[in-house]
C-alpha cells in the first residue's frame, strides 16, 4: 500500500477514527445541497417551464454540474482512505465489505423503485425507462442511481489496487478522465467511471498527504488556483455551454474548485463548523436517493399555484431536502429505517 504520511500537529481530528470530522460533514452537507439545487434547475430548464428564466436555470445547472460530482467523488475518496485503509486494511476489511454489500442492496432496491416510478409517471420525467431497463440495472444504472453504481465499482478498483504504485494509479486515472470526453456510451457506467475515478483518487491522496495540503502548502496558492479554475468555467458558462463539452476543461474546473472548497471548509471556521450543514450531511445518502421524487411533485404544485418562479425554485430546494429528512426520521421512529438504508447492519 502507498506510504501514509498523515501528520496533523495542529488538529488531531484526522488521526481520530472514532469521532466524526466536523468539517468533512459540513462539506458533505454543502455538496448534497448543490445536488438538489442543480437537479431542480435542471428540471426547470430542460422542461422549459418558465421560458423567460430558462437561460438563468441553465447557467445554474452548468455551473454546479462542472464541479459538484468531482467534489462528491473527492470527498468519497478521502473518506474511503480514512474509513478502510487507516491504520491498516487488514483491520478494516470486514467493515469495508459490510459497507459495500449494504450499498449494493440499497442500490438494487432503490433502482427498482426508481424504475417503477418512471414507468408510472413517464410523462413527468426527463428520462423515461423501458421494460428492459429493470433487467439491466447491474449493467446500465437508471437515472441518478449511477452514482451509487459507479461508487461500488470504484470501491472494488481501489480495494484491489491498494498495493499498486501511487503514480501509476494517478496517471492512469488522469488519462481515463481526459479520455472520457470522447466516450458516448455508458454501459457499466463507463463514462462516469472513467471521469470520476481520478477525483476519487485525488481524495485518497489528499488524505495521505493532508499535512502538506492543509498546513505546509500556502493557502493563497490553493485559493488562487481555485479561483483561476472557476474563472475558466465562467468563460464557458457565459456562453451557455457545459464544461463537459471541452477536452480537459471539466477536469480543470472540477479539480480546482473541489480542492479549493475542501481547503476552505478545513481552514475557514464558519464553513467547517456549520451546524446546519452538519445536520444535512447526516442524511446525504437518503437525500441523494430520494430528493428527485419531491422535486417532481413540488414542481407540479408550484406550477399549479403559479408561485413566482424564483420563490418556487427556492421552495422546491428547501422542501425537497426537508421532506426527506422528516421521512427518514419517521422511518427511524417506526424502526424500519435500517430495513431500507442499512439492511446489512441490521444483521449485526
Amino acid at each position: 500500500m502507498d506510504k501514509i504520511c498523515v501528520k496533523d500537529s495542529e488538529n488531531h481530528e484526522i488521526e481520530s477514527k472514532s469521532s466524526r470530522i466536523k468539517w468533512i460533514d459540513a462539506l458533505k452537507g454543502f455538496a448534497i445541497i448543490l445536488v438538489v439545487v442543480s437537479h431542480v434547475a435542471e428540471r426547470y430548464y430542460k422542461f422549459d417551464l418558465i421560458p423567460s428564466s430558462t437561460p438563468m436555470f441553465q447557467m445554474i445547472y452548468n455551473i454546479i454540474y462542472s464541479f459538484h460530482m468531482p467534489l462528491f467523488m473527492t470527498i468519497s475518496g478521502f473518506l474511503f482512505q480514512l474509513s478502510y485503509m487507516v491504520p491498516a486494511w487488514e483491520e478494516k476489511k470486514g467493515r469495508y465489505w459490510k459497507h459495500w454489500w449494504n450499498l449494493a442492496i440499497v442500490y438494487t432496491g432503490f433502482s427498482i423503485l426508481l424504475w417503477l416510478t418512471k414507468r408510472m409517471f413517464s410523462d413527468d420525467l426527463l428520462h423515461p425507462v423501458t421494460m428492459m431497463d429493470i433487467v439491466l440495472i447491474w449493467i446500465k444504472p437508471i437515472g441518478h442511481m449511477w452514482y451509487l453504481y459507479v461508487l461500488l465499482i470504484i470501491y472494488l478498483i481501489f480495494y484491489s489496487t491498494r498495493k499498486v504504485n501511487m503514480w501509476i494509479k494517478l496517471i492512469t486515472s488522469l488519462c481515463l478522465c481526459l479520455a472520457s470526453t470522447f466516450i458516448k456510451i455508458n454501459w457499466f457506467g463507463l463514462y462516469y467511471l472513467m471521469r470520476y475515478s481520478f477525483f476519487f483518487y485525488i481524495g485518497i491522496i489528499l488524505f495521505i498527504y493532508s499535512d502538506l495540503f492543509f498546513h505546509r502548502l500556502k493557502g493563497w496558492i490553493i485559493v488562487a488556483v481555485s479561483f483561476l479554475a472557476f474563472a475558466i468555467g465562467v468563460v464557458v458558462w457565459l456562453h451557455g455551454n457545459s464544461t463537459e463539452r471541452y477536452f480537459g476543461i471539466q477536469l480543470i474546473v472540477g479539480l480546482g474548485v473541489s480542492v479549493g472548497l475542501i481547503w476552505a471548509f478545513k481552514n475557514v471556521s464558519f464553513l467547517g463548523s456549520s451546524q446546519l450543514l452538519e445536520l444535512i450531511s447526516q442524511y446525504s445518502l437518503e437525500i441523494y436517493i430520494l430528493h428527485q421524487y419531491s422535486v417532481v411533485v413540488m414542481t407540479k404544485v408550484m406550477s399549479v399555484m403559479e408561485v413566482y418562479v424564483y420563490i418556487a425554485y427556492l421552495s422546491n430546494v428547501v422542501v425537497s431536502i426537508g421532506v426527506v429528512i422528516i421521512g427518514v426520521e419517521l422511518l427511524k421512529k417506526i424502526n424500519v429505517y435500517e430495513l431500507f438504508f442499512k439492511p446489512i447492519y441490521r444483521q449485526g
